[in-house]
């Protein structure tokens, strides 16, 4: 699937079942553009697709944090 399509695919999943998607897209890019280095200069991937440990801190940190903050 194209990125798109896997994307809007996931999303009437979400719609379908009442759960929530996480985009982390938004928790990764800005300004049309997705980081690479994290704001400590550490790759946040470990190669083209897969979030180094860094990257999931940081994930973590700007997505899923809230999230879990807000089920308190």
């Amino acid at each position: 699937l194209a990125e798109g399509e896997a994307l809007a695919m996931l999303q009437r999943i979400a719609a379908a079942t009442g759960a929530q998607r996480i985009a982390i897209d938004a928790a990764l890019c800005g300004d049309g553009r997705c980081a690479v280095v994290g704001p400590d200069r550490r790759a946040l991937y470990m190669d083209g697709n897969h979030l180094s440990m860094a990257g999931a801190r940081l994930l973590s940190d700007r997505a899923l944090r809230p999230l879990v903050r807000a089920g308190d």
